[in-house]
């Protein structure tokens, strides 16, 4: 399996590019029923791999957009604000881990109840 996992900025998602599917040993039979379904198997593996990273990027908006919605931190200081953009750049895959750089930016207030 190859593919290049790309991050769109305007739809906010991640999508793998030249996604390719290979049969790399097997008898002559498992090849010839790997090839029938190739196409099935590798669209949907596809699709699930992609919803995968994509579930995990709404995860962090999701988790980020609470943090943000007025909760108290720590004893009287409470952070509000919101999630204005963000991005992901430099993804790779290295010794079956995904790494990237994420870059967010917020717009926030602190508010403190007590000095």
């Amino acid at each position: 399996m190859s593919f290049i996992p790309k991050f769109n900025s305007i739809k906010k998602n991640i999508q793998l590019e030249d996604f390719r599917l290979t049969s790399i040993s097997g008898k002559k039979i498992e090849k010839t029923i790997f090839n029938l379904i190739h196409g099935l198997v590798q669209s949907k593996l596809k699709s699930t791999m992609e919803d995968f990273f994509n579930n995990t990027i709404q995860d962090y908006v999701i988790s980020i957009i609470t943090l943000l919605e007025g909760k108290e931190i720590m004893p009287a200081y409470t952070l509000k604000g919101k999630l204005l953009d963000y991005n992901i750049s430099k993804l790779e895959i290295s010794d079956s881990r995904m790494y990237f750089n994420l870059t967010s930016k917020f717009s926030g207030q602190l508010s403190v109840r007590e000095f």
